[in-house]
This record gives structure tokens, sequence and C-alpha cells, in this order.
């Protein structure tokens, strides 16, 4: 495949196959932007190529990249980012989305199960920004957003580890937010309630309907906040049907 590094923005969003991550995809792509996305499995990845809306689907194809990467693995990380930048040059927007959400009550919270939060919902964020800050720094400016979750300060009874890790994740956008000023990189994050996703029913299946809100009104908050400078950097918007 021949290389393209025009200056068309480049966006990476983590999890991207599904819920949050492939609503922001298409939002992105049906702005023009150039768009990776990333996940563990291949099948899924693949089938977001086949259903990109038909309007103009050769042109949103060709810029649409998928990338098989787990973000608990630091050199699938390395993997992905060589091959963005092999395509399209480096990442001016960089949606931090993927994460894992284990419901386990803390007296039965395994050794196994901190290490993969950690893994994936803390080290997969940073290892992630600092392959890309560099690149940022370069081009003069750049936008972080990071997926946090209302559990942040109002955890469900069993998810104490995703919690924790979502709260970590607001802190870790604010510092970052405050030290990106100066390269002009803007840092923001996305605080969403229960969303009606494949993952909610999963762990909740009796969650009522009309307490949730959509994928797409979630990516709808994602790609404002990373088009526009209408929110100031360190912001953190909430979207839920009761919001903190």
């Amino acid at each position: 495949m021949t290389s393209d590094t025009s200056n068309t923005e480049v966006v990476l969003i983590t999890g991207g196959s599904a819920g949050i991550g492939w609503a922001a995809a298409q939002r992105f792509l049906s702005l023009g932007y150039r768009v990776a996305i990333c996940g563990r499995d291949a099948a899924a990845l693949e089938r977001c190529q086949q259903i990109v809306p038909q309007a103009d689907q050769q042109s949103m194809r060709a810029r649409l990249l998928t990338c098989v990467c787990d973000m608990g693995q630091a050199e699938d990380i390395g993997r992905m980012i060589d091959q963005i930048r092999g395509r399209w040059g480096s990442v001016s927007v960089l949606v931090n989305n993927a994460a894992i959400a284990p419901l386990v009550a803390c007296d039965q919270t395994t050794e196994a199960d901190l290490a993969a939060v950690w893994a994936v919902n803390v080290a997969g964020p940073w290892r992630l920004t600092q392959a890309v800050w560099p690149d940022m720094v370069a081009r003069g400016g750049g936008v972080i957003v990071n997926i946090t979750s209302l559990a942040a300060v109002d955890p469900f009874v069993g998810f104490s580890l995703y919690g924790a890790s979502k709260a970590w994740l607001e802190t870790w956008t604010r510092a970052l937010a405050n030290e990106g000023q100066a390269a002009g990189i803007r840092v923001v994050g996305v605080r969403p309630g229960a969303v009606e996703t494949a993952l909610l029913r999963r762990l909740f299946p009796d969650f009522p309907a009309d307490q949730c809100v959509t994928a797409d009104e979630v990516a709808a908050a994602i790609v404002g906040l990373a088009t526009t400078a209408e929110h100031p950097t360190g912001t953190i918007v909430t979207v839920a049907k009761q919001p903190c």
C-alpha cells in the first residue's frame, strides 16, 4: 500500500470496533477525517470496514484504518503507531476509549483482576499518550480525549476497580491538560453514564433503558470536544440522563 502522509488530520480511537468507539469513528469519518480504530477482535474490525455508511462508501473506506491491538500489550501499541505513521503520518486526535469493566465484589477481586484493569485502563492510555505526545509537540498541537465514566465519581457496587481506574484517568486528564498547554495540546474528557451498548446489557441485563444514553450521544460529545475549542483544556463533560 502506498504511504500517504498528507496534512489531513488523523484520529486514533481505541476500542473502536463497537459501541462508543465505533459511533465516534463514523462521526469523524463523516467530517472527512482519516480514522484509525483498534481492538482485539480482528473479525469485529473487519465488519466495521464492511458497514461504513453507503453514501461515499469508497471514500470512507479509504479513510478508515483498522488495527488489531491489545491495549494491555506495549508491543501491540508500538506496532499500531508504526502502522498509522507508515500510512498517514502522525496522530492529531487521540481518543482513549478502550477499557475493561469487571463486575466483581471487593472481597472476590483477584490479583489477576487488578493486573488486567491496570494494564488496559491505566497503562494502556498512558503508553499510547506517551507514543503520540512527541509528534503532537512537533506538529504544534493536538487533541487527546479521554473517555472516563460516571463510575469515577459514583461507582456501582462491584465496580471498585473500574471506577478507581476511571478516577485515575480523570486526574490524569487534568494533569496532562496543564502540561500540554505550552505545546498547544488540548486534553479533555467525556464522562458517560449508563450507555445502551452490548457491554452494558452483558453486565446489567435489567438496567432501565430510559436511564441510558446512546453511544451516538457520547460520540457527539467526543467529536464536539475534539473539533472545537469551546470547552477549555482540562474540561470533563458528563453525558448521562442524570448528570452529576
